[in-house]
């Protein structure tokens, strides 16, 4: 199941250090309801119309994996921020989720939005002040897809494959990940690939992607 975001923003904090402060900053409003433009939907789209990649899954590295996973409608390179990701992506500033950032160690954790509603959190390394988060390189970051069940965008695809997709084609589409857990009666199935310098979970329930978590070589 997902984890609140509460919950999974102090999960951050624990994994970075214990020497954090809590950074104090304007509310920040949260859209019930995100509004996403068409072009932002037709970029969306046009991944999931991409033929995935399929290579014999041995072959599979950190360059792969990287052309395969996109994040707003683009691939990830390693090392990247909240900015390269997208103006979509913002943090939220408020006082029930504030920024926590690491004195000794400089890393910080945030809850991020997605084109205005809240879809995961994220640990940044390098990051000196609560203004240079979006411009620090992310070692770890969780996106939870619930929020966005009912509208028809997908802000993430693995190999091809979005939010949504049952078991047939997750196997088709992510023949190249482990699967870890699964349950087949609860159409549960929790899958997991490592690479070199990265690390790639993601959990499917009833047929959509529940979430997923994403750890770089900048992970402390």
């Amino acid at each position: 199941m997902c984890v609140a975001l509460p919950l999974f923003v102090s999960c951050g904090k624990d994994n970075v250090g214990s020497d954090f402060s809590v950074v104090e900053s304007k509310d920040a409003t949260v859209q019930s309801v995100p509004t996403i433009s068409d072009s932002v939907q037709q970029r969306l789209q046009s991944v999931l119309d991409m033929e995935y990649i399929s290579i014999p899954a041995e072959e599979w590295n950190d360059e792969t994996l990287y052309k395969a996973v996109y994040i707003n409608g683009a691939p990830i390179s390693m090392p990247f921020t909240l900015h390269d990701l997208g103006a979509e992506f913002d943090v939220i500033e408020n006082g029930e989720y504030p920024m926590a950032i690491n004195e000794s160690n400089h890393s910080a954790t945030a809850t991020i939005t997605y084109c205005g509603i809240e879809i995961g959190s994220a640990v940044v390394s390098d990051c000196l002040s609560k203004e240079s988060f979006s411009d620090s390189p992310i070692s770890w970051m969780f996106l939870s897809f619930e929020n966005f069940y009912d509208l028809d965008i997908s802000p993430v695809s693995i190999n091809g494959l979005g939010i949504n997709g049952d078991y047939e084609a997750q196997k088709e589409h992510l023949y190249f990940m482990n699967l870890q857990d699964e349950d087949a009666k609860k159409n549960y199935y929790d899958y997991k690939f490592e690479t070199e310098n990265t690390v790639l979970m993601c959990l499917y329930t009833d047929d959509k992607m529940n979430s997923l978590t994403l750890k770089t070589q900048y992970s402390k």
